[in-house]
């Protein structure tokens, strides 16, 4: 019998309090002596169950039981049928426990996981199989019983009676980021004077659309900042998250609307809850970003922020009466050090919150994120393991 299985027939004991008082075949035995009688024929013929059914229940070896049996030995036996139930499941044999512990595993999987999402995102390929669900999930994060999921980054961080979708995979996002947080295990200790100075530099690496974002990502990891980037998951809502994992700040990026805007734009947000809600977080252990929470600083500062150390609203002011004629933006941006797609990002953010949406006029000039986080962690949900994400992390920033 399996650790597993073990644990199993211990919760259904700890039902029972002290096992020994009760054992099916002692208690039937107990009530022939008391009522006198002479033979498990007899008995048999009284409790109204074929001698031989009745023997093998007495064995555990009979699986299906159905309630007209549980019915008939209550009223010999005078117990109850709630004890009756749980004094028969525990003296099932281990074949039968086995079949109680797969239905227990099957059972704790719809409970947490959103299937449907996680096939979604590549991570099964069949929604069915309960086997092969158990497996995959137990590999992806090196489990050793699915079980464990529910330890991975401290229960305490996860508590609700009744999961959406939409709750399932944005724990399920969240507990993949803060294991590789934990694999990673950044060596620098960070200081926020030394993040207060690289900040402000990080704006002119946004020129740089092939290696600006991991080069600015390995000053950060080298600051005691360590930055991953996940798919963004439709179900779970989730656009970046700040963490705190062995008191060392954190930050998970998706590639949420793909663009090379966004994904510097989420960066600065975070960075911005990293210096100014660090103690806070610690607490918290995590805070996603969009999140309504009055323990942190608000959104929309964090947001200014990051337009503050990306592209000021002044200077955006400045450009936008040019803003349909590429040749100035590119000019400009040029001579602010910036990338041509934070401004065209900036000036379609703040047309929206104005009730105008201009993002599909200047799609064609905003690049996208794909070149800028290429093989930084390709696709982990499609791995087999998030080693192997971790390794690809490692070697994208030369840390091996």
């Amino acid at each position: 019998m399996s650790s597993s299985e073990n644990s199993l027939l211990a919760e259904i004991y700890a039902l029972l309090g002290d096992s020994q008082q009760f054992n099916f075949r002692d208690l039937l035995e107990q009530k022939k002596i008391e009522y006198g009688i002479s033979s498990d024929i007899q008995l048999s013929q009284i409790i109204g169950i074929d001698r031989t059914t009745l023997s093998r229940m007495v064995k555990g070896e009979v699986q299906k039981v159905d309630i007209q049996s549980f019915l008939k030995l209550d009223r010999f036996l005078g117990i109850g049928i709630t004890k009756l139930i749980q004094i028969y499941v525990a003296a099932l044999n281990p074949e039968l426990i086995g079949e109680l512990e797969r239905t227990s595993r099957a059972t704790f999987i719809v409970k947490n996981f959103d299937l449907k999402g996680l096939k979604a995102i590549g991570l099964l390929d069949n929604v069915n199989d309960f086997g092969y669900i158990e497996s995959r999930i137990n590999g992806f994060f090196g489990l050793n019983t699915i079980f464990d999921y529910e330890h991975m980054a401290g229960p305490a961080l996860f508590s609700r009676t009744k999961a959406k979708s939409i709750d399932k995979m944005r724990e399920f996002w969240v507990r993949s980021a803060i294991y590789q947080f934990e694999k990673i295990n950044n060596p620098h200790d960070y200081h926020r004077e030394d993040l207060m100075k690289l900040v402000p530099k990080m704006r002119s690496y946004t020129r740089f659309e092939k290696d600006g974002f991991v080069t600015v990502i390995r000053a950060l990891y080298h600051a005691g900042v360590t930055v991953i980037v996940q798919p963004y998951v439709k179900n779970a809502q989730v656009r970046g998250g700040t963490f705190i994992v062995d008191d060392k700040p954190c930050i998970a990026l998706t590639d949420y609307r793909k663009s090379y805007d966004t994904l510097w734009f989420t960066l600065l947000h975070e960075l911005y809850h990293v210096l100014y809600d660090f103690d806070r977080l610690k607490g918290w252990k995590f805070h996603l970003s969009g999140e309504v929470d009055l323990t942190l600083s608000l959104e929309a500062e964090a947001d200014e922020f990051a337009q503050q150390m990306l592209f000021p609203k002044e200077k955006l002011d400045f450009i936008r009466p040019l803003i349909n004629l590429p040749a100035n933006v590119e000019a400009y941006a040029e001579s602010c050090s910036v990338h041509p797609s934070i401004i065209y990002g900036f000036h379609c953010w703040h047309e929206y919150q104005k009730g105008r949406n201009v993002y599909g006029a200047f799609k064609h000039l905003v690049s996208t994120s794909g070149l800028a986080v290429k093989g930084l962690n390709d696709n982990p949900f499609e791995k087999s393991t998030l080693a192997e994400t971790l390794n690809t992390y490692k070697q994208k920033l030369k840390l091996v």
